[in-house]
């Protein structure tokens, strides 16, 4: 599995664990509604800033939202 789909995944999966809808998340983080079902669809790639916006919303870090195998592998 490539890492952008990874990423992907760990985000989406995070939401859902989440209490925030999609549209509430969208709020939050500031990222257009569009953009964000786009992204977490995987039609696009999430950037840095827009990473740190959903970490904030969901009161997480970045790092949480990074699958561990692309952590392990930056290291």
């Amino acid at each position: 599995m490539d890492t952008p789909t990874q990423l992907h995944e760990r985000v989406n999966q995070t939401i859902s664990q989440s209490d925030l809808n999609r549209s509430k998340l969208s709020e939050l983080s500031g990222i257009p509604r569009a953009t964000l079902i786009r992204k977490l669809q995987g039609h696009s790639d999430f950037t840095v800033r827009e990473l740190g916006s959903i970490a904030k919303a969901l009161n997480l870090t970045i790092a949480d939202l990074i699958p561990a195998e692309i952590l392990e592998s930056a290291a």
